[in-house]
């Protein structure tokens, strides 16, 4: 015999003892009194704190979006469009600043004149002591005298300092995408856009 069963069998001796032996046995069963009168249910174990499985579930939403957008970057990275952006980027600055120096001497010809030149040309070589800027560095023809990589349309004098007046068109970011056409205007700003598919317009 066991020592529970020795236990209870001492205490059955007493009547006055058995209510507090049924209710040792039912906590030793893993029952709550309660539980006992319903049909014996068992204690159900403690329940987990509420937050720990969203906690869980959020860490590896995280970690999942993260790792998708490391993939992402690193595929753009490689992209002919991106490669061809980066290596165009300094030959476009050049650009912009060849387009600039137009822009001064076509004001400087406006201030003297009253009007602008009928052509790029004519500021040479009174108002540019060069005719670098007349080429864009994109362009690696050998130009002839009067000729120009950059496309010029004369303003009148009611024409908003807004208007373009001069463009270029010789660059190509990446494969794919259309050439990214640079802009001065009348008021010697330059702005770089990439030029609209001819079925858009």
């Amino acid at each position: 015999m066991n020592s529970c069963a020795l236990v209870v069998a001492i205490a059955l001796t007493e009547p006055s003892n058995r209510p507090m032996i049924e209710l040792v046995l039912l906590r030793f069963d893993g029952m709550t009194e309660e539980g006992a009168q319903m049909g014996g249910i068992p204690e159900t174990p403690r329940k987990r704190s509420r937050w720990v499985v969203p906690l869980v579930i959020l860490a590896v939403v995280v970690v999942a979006g993260l790792t998708l957008v490391a993939i992402g970057v690193l595929m753009a990275l490689k992209s002919s469009t991106v490669q061809g952006i980066v290596k165009e980027a300094p030959v476009i600055a050049e650009c912009e600043t060849r387009l600039k120096t137009l822009g001064a001497a076509l004001n400087r010809y406006e201030v003297s004149h009253g009007e602008y030149p009928p052509s790029l040309e004519s500021l040479y070589p009174e108002y540019l002591d060069s005719r670098r800027p007349f080429q864009c560095p994109a362009d690696h023809r050998k130009l002839s005298s009067g000729e120009s990589s950059y496309s010029y349309t004369r303003p009148g004098k009611r024409v908003s300092d807004s208007a373009v007046i001069s463009r270029c068109r010789r660059h190509v970011a990446g494969k794919g995408l259309p050439p990214f056409v640079i802009l001065l205007r009348k008021d010697g700003s330059v702005s770089g856009v990439f030029e609209a598919p001819q079925g858009s317009r």
